[in-house]
């Protein structure tokens, strides 16, 4: 395992658990933007793919929403690396598997909803989180006015989704997604969003379950909301 880590990685985990041995440190190998590496099953390491300095709005805004989870979100902490001029985080490690469609497809039905039902519940609270405290921390706010506007002509936005999935969709296809988003984009510009905190990035390896749970119809706990 050691080989797989970089010295630097090793160099710093070893620097918070002295005694670690290599056998004990997981790496994730998922992730875009992040390696992450679990110590013992009871810490995780999170290093930047590429060296850089971290806000700290993130863990600020955790620290405030920790208390108000009805689900476990993980406690952060930022470090700096002087030899290599880059920010890390340790954080709260969290016991789970990412909840992937072949994963959700071999639950009980009873599980499965009950991981719809407490992702519904974790959402709720995060919608409910204060705006003040929300902007107080840093949070980036999007602009309502603009937004219309912005998912029509912004080259990252909707145009970027014609480039790139137009080309593979038959003509039914692409009429059927231009009027979605064509009334989407209408019904933006003329009934903004009421505003409020949302999570932009719920994907599968941010939702971790226990499946032992769902495979023997208990309840399938939703072990975290991650990222």
């Amino acid at each position: 395992m050691r080989s797989l880590i970089p010295p630097n990685h090793y160099r710093v985990i070893a620097a918070h658990v002295p005694d670690v041995t290599a056998d004990e440190i997981e790496m994730n190998i998922a992730g875009n933007d992040h390696v992450v590496y679990f110590v013992r099953r009871q810490t995780t390491f999170r290093f930047p793919r590429t060296p850089r300095r971290l806000s700290p709005t993130w863990k600020r805004f955790l620290d405030a929403f920790v208390p108000l989870s009805p689900v476990p979100v993980p406690l952060i902490t930022i470090h700096h690396d002087e030899r290599t001029g880059s920010d890390y985080e340790v954080n709260t490690y969290l016991p789970g598997v990412p909840f992937e469609p072949s994963l959700a497809r071999s639950l009980f039905p009873e599980g499965r909803c009950a991981i719809a039902s407490e992702l519904g519940e974790f959402l709720t609270a995060l919608h409910r989180f204060p705006l003040a405290t929300a902007r107080a921390v840093g949070t980036d706010e999007l602009d309502l006015a603009t937004f219309g506007a912005h998912m029509e002509e912004n080259l990252q936005a909707y145009p970027y989704f014609r480039r790139t999935v137009f080309p593979c969709l038959i003509a039914q296809q692409r009429q059927w997604v231009e009027r979605l988003f064509g009334d989407y984009i209408a019904h933006v510009k003329a009934h903004p969003f009421p505003v409020c905190v949302t999570h932009a990035d719920v994907w599968t390896f941010h939702i971790l379950i226990d499946p032992r749970k769902g495979k023997t119809h208990r309840r399938t706990r939703l072990l975290a909301a991650y990222r």
